[in-house]
């Protein structure tokens, strides 16, 4: 049994505008399409509120990624 979908279209957001008026986003995904519409795109982000947590990058480790202190100078206890 074969199933077709229906392609709908989705309301365009402006993402500077959508973390504009949010003061703490937290993490997020963002899932999307070229202008072109010809690849896919994600993204995902974290932000902190912590001077720790905000001290924080990501750096690749094998085939993932994970965070780490940028700085380590700069963690506090």
């Amino acid at each position: 049994m074969r199933m077709e979908m229906e392609e709908k279209e989705m309301e365009m957001l402006s993402l500077a505008k959508e973390l504009g008026e949010n003061a703490y986003p937290g993490r997020g995904i963002v899932i999307g399409k070229t202008k072109d519409g010809a690849k896919a795109v994600t993204a995902y982000f974290i932000m902190g509120r912590s001077v720790n947590s905000r001290n924080r990058i990501f750096v690749t480790e094998g085939e993932g990624i994970r965070t780490q202190g940028e700085t380590l100078s700069q963690k506090t206890q």
